[in-house]
């Protein structure tokens, strides 16, 4: 059961699921006949799941924005025994949100039909930043592992994330990085190991991977 520190982006799932068997009279669209709507962690958070399914005592560090949807995600996160303690709520954002349309034709298998997403991309202010740092170095005498969970929705910034991993160094913690599509990784210089897909790698390298 190892203590792994989560910190970056977290997102809310939403599946509105249902039949789609007409088109409007309006418009040639497929008119979504809603049966049900689900959520889930996603993001930072769904990396946080992930981790506490396998056993370990996992923290989340991030942001929320004060609404629903933010009071949400940490009663998901909390159900699944995630320590939500140091996610911070934010006046000045909402939680990021990607709502999936999911519809079924004639009852066959089931067909994502759109996504809607909610988002903010800037950087978090200052003291916000502050607050996550200093609840880091809280918790790193007992962590194993540090996780930068960066999808570029402003809570992993150049200064904070170079800020998070000279923390982690200096006491000794390992800190594993799923970076963002940029093209400059130089921001995450230290770490230990970063996990990149295919179009992440081809677009920080400039290299196109044929094999």
């Amino acid at each position: 059961s190892p203590c792994i520190v989560v910190i970056g982006d977290l997102m809310l799932d939403e599946i509105v699921s249902g039949d789609a068997e007409r088109l409007s009279p309006d418009s040639p669209v497929p008119v979504l006949e809603v049966k049900s709507t689900s959520s889930h962690a996603g993001g930072a958070g769904n990396v946080a799941r992930c981790l506490r399914a396998l056993g370990a005592e996992v923290h989340c560090l991030g942001v929320v924005g004060e609404d629903d949807e933010g009071k949400r995600l940490l009663e998901l996160l909390e159900k699944e025994q995630i320590s939500t303690t140091n996610i911070v709520q934010c006046s000045d954002r909402a939680t990021t949100v990607k709502r999936s349309l999911v519809g079924l034709a004639q009852h066959r298998h089931p067909q994502k039909m759109f996504r809607l997403d909610r988002e903010t991309k800037k950087e978090l202010e200052k003291d916000q930043a502050d607050k996550l740092i200093q609840s880091l170095g809280e918790l790193l005498p007992k962590a194993d592992v540090v996780c930068i969970e960066d999808y570029g929705k402003g809570v992993i910034s150049q200064k904070t994330c170079k800020t998070i991993i000279v923390h982690c160094r200096d006491a000794g913690i390992e800190v594993l990085v799923d970076p963002a599509g940029i093209d400059d990784y130089s921001k995450y210089n230290g770490a230990t190991a970063m996990t990149p897909n295919r179009s992440e790698a081809e677009k920080s390298t400039g290299i196109r991977l044929e094999d």
